[in-house]
């Protein structure tokens, strides 16, 4: 596999990184998944909000679980080429 062969996520992240107003997140691209972008977010829900937002998305269009006093929401969605995996970790208060 060539670097090329990430054009899909790494064009996706181009077109993001166009948008000046997304807060910065821990951003993956790998060679297991070859067009997936994703995009995850560690105790930071206001950032996680801001980049569905800006996908037109809600915490709602995916998949919200919890344990171990964590919570997390996955939203996946595809986007300028790539599917992108965007993830919330936050505690849970209580």
């Amino acid at each position: 596999m060539k670097l090329d062969d990430l054009s899909a996520p790494i064009t996706t992240l181009a077109l993001l990184l166009a948008r000046r107003d997304l807060p910065a997140a821990h951003i993956k691209i790998s060679s297991i998944f070859p067009d997936r972008l994703t995009v995850s977010f560690h105790d930071n829900p206001d950032a996680f909000r801001h980049w569905l937002t800006a996908l037109g998305l809600t915490p709602e269009d995916g998949i919200n679980q919890a344990a171990d006093n964590r919570a997390w929401t996955t939203v996946t969605t595809s986007y300028g080429g790539a599917d992108i995996e965007l993830f919330s970790f936050t505690p849970v208060e209580g």
